[in-house]
């Protein structure tokens, strides 16, 4: 009996921990993507600029 509570346990630990990196990847390519759009913004102002 100790075995299989032993046994889920773990499953449970590991599959939290999953979802702990899938949330923490998702974080990540968020904050990739608010990176990439500030980084076109910065461009296009540029191209602005250098047009005036």
């Amino acid at each position: 009996m100790a075995k299989i509570k032993q046994v889920i346990k773990s499953m449970t630990e590991s599959f939290s921990e999953f979802v702990l990196r899938k949330d923490q990847a998702i974080e990540v390519h968020e904050l990739q993507h608010d990176y990439t759009i500030e980084q076109a913004k910065i461009k296009s102002y540029e191209v602005r600029r250098h047009m005036i």
